[in-house]
């Protein structure tokens, strides 16, 4: 890391200017960049963001594993569940980092209400601790996999070389 870099005051790094869409206080939300399935939501987040003022910032966790180390949050387990430093300054994750961001969303505002209510609450955990996160994670060690047997990019748009052409 550069020494240069500017951190918040709850010991956050702050992200570079591009990442940013508010200039108040703000929640951060720290994302897995290189999860097909995150990747595309947090654009979708960021779009919505620039429509309407946000209070949002986002750290891609795949140009930055040790964002969250101030926060005792090994790289692995940040890239394996969404996290966000909230309003307050608290770390949250889960449920709780989709709530904080939602609620900073006009779009999404009403279903981080509806979410955070007691008697749906236990529920959105459950979905998301029992089902999203094994799938997803099982998801990205198949990439991972495919990646280490053919380390071409797969940026989309790019096609891939044709047979006898170098890789």
């Amino acid at each position: 890391m550069s020494s240069d870099r500017k951190y918040s005051e709850s010991g956050t790094p702050e992200p570079p200017a591009s990442e940013r869409t508010s200039a108040g206080p703000t929640v951060t939300g720290f994302y897995n960049g290189s999860c097909p399935v995150c990747r595309p939501e947090i654009e979708h987040y960021k779009a919505l963001a620039r429509r309407r003022p946000a209070e949002l910032d986002w750290r891609n966790l795949s140009a930055d594993p040790e964002a969250l180390a101030a926060h005792n949050v090994s790289p692995e387990a940040a890239r394996r569940r969404f996290h966000a430093i909230d309003e307050h300054g608290a770390l949250v994750s889960g449920v709780d980092a989709f709530i904080a961001v939602w609620r900073n969303l006009p779009v999404y505002r009403h279903l981080a209400g509806v979410v955070a209510m007691p008697a749906v609450r236990p529920f959105a955990d459950l979905a998301y601790e029992r089902a999203l996160v094994p799938a997803l994670a099982r998801m990205n060690k198949r990439i991972a996999r495919r990646r280490e047997r053919d380390p071409r990019p797969d940026t989309p748009g790019e096609a891939p070389p044709k047979s006898g052409e170098p890789a």
